[in-house]
């Protein structure tokens, strides 16, 4: 199937695609997947309670052996433990440990890092305006 698309159209297209395969980058903390490290940061937003799995499926928009499957290779390497809910002891609770803290801290950290040797590389003028680009992006 041939495309007419304009010049901008085709530009947009193709920084959308490299966007993607970045994203798809490995980036590994404390050996842990962009996913699995996605989930810790779910888990630390949800408070000191921790998460339900079904919390977590909602929050994450996957499905359930998925997100079992993640939460039982992040408890057995000790980034997370699971424990029965207290008010309903058919659901099980998610926390993370120290372990899961202190990766999560060293993700964000490395996050922090590569954002601001983004903005060295392009500047503050045009740091500003992909900021601002980008929020208009996301009310698209």
């Amino acid at each position: 199937m041939q495309r007419e698309d304009s010049p901008a159209v085709e530009r947009l297209l193709e920084s959308v695609v490299r966007f993607r395969r970045l994203a798809r980058r490995p980036d590994r903390v404390a050996g842990l997947t962009r996913t699995q490290l996605m989930i810790l940061s779910v888990i630390h937003d949800a408070g000191a309670g921790g998460a339900t799995l079904s919390e977590l499926r909602r929050m994450l928009q996957v499905a359930g052996p998925t997100a079992t499957q993640q939460l039982n290779s992040l408890a057995r390497a000790g980034f997370v433990d699971k424990a029965a809910d207290g008010a309903d002891r058919r659901s099980v609770r998610v926390r993370l440990t120290r372990r899961g803290e202190c990766a999560l801290e060293e993700a964000s950290h490395g996050f922090a890092a590569t954002v601001a040797g983004l903005v060295a590389y392009m500047g503050p003028e045009d740091s500003d305006e992909l900021a601002r680009l980008l929020a208009r992006v996301f009310t698209y």
